[in-house]
């Protein structure tokens, strides 16, 4: 809902007020470009490869492999879809050329500002994570936060993109735990 609302109200002011203040960042922008590679699908999915693979060797980390499986699946698929159905015009088109909206069906990485594919998939991991073990899911949620936080501040996505994507990135996560229940119980 506060994704919405930013969407149609704020992320325009926000944006702006962020980019003319820029300098004031700088010091960070080292910080998010880490985070926000660290976050990358890619990544992510590396990490979560090796430990699928240490999982043969450590019998208490196997029953995660199913849940971690289950969304990067998911969350690429739903990134990948709603991308090209909203079209959204990124951060740096309104900033340059004052572009904004909604522009459907576009497949062009300009127009893919909604979700935020970062936050979306370290937001599902987190909440799954979080339904499994509040401790570590606990630790994983403030990660992909900052993600989403970084996203913004480098000037790739809008706050309602993330604050969107988190909400999405959450509710995935409920499914992903019902899908393994699901599956576990057959």
């Amino acid at each position: 809902m506060l994704g919405l609302v930013s969407i149609f109200f704020f992320d325009k002011d926000i944006t702006y007020f962020l980019y003319t203040h820029k300098d004031s960042f700088k010091v960070f922008n080292g910080i998010f470009k880490l985070i926000s590679f660290v976050g990358h699908y890619n990544i992510v999915f590396y990490i979560a490869s090796l430990f699928i693979l240490i999982s043969f060797f450590v019998k208490s980390l196997r029953k995660y492999i199913l849940l971690i499986s289950l969304c990067l699946v998911l969350s690429d698929s739903t990134i990948m879809l709603f991308k090209f159905l909203l079209g959204k015009a990124r951060p740096e088109l309104f900033l340059k050329k004052g572009i904004y909206g909604f522009y459907f069906f576009k497949s062009q990485k300009d127009y893919s500002s909604i979700p935020s594919g970062h936050t979306l998939l370290n937001s599902a991991l987190a909440f799954s994570f979080y339904l499994k073990s509040k401790k570590i899911g606990f630790y994983l949620i403030l990660w992909s936060m900052l993600v989403g936080m970084s996203r913004i501040f480098l000037f790739a996505h809008y706050l309602g993109d993330v604050l969107v994507s988190f909400g999405v990135g959450c509710l995935m996560g409920v499914l992903v735990i019902k899908l393994e229940e699901l599956y576990l119980s057959s």
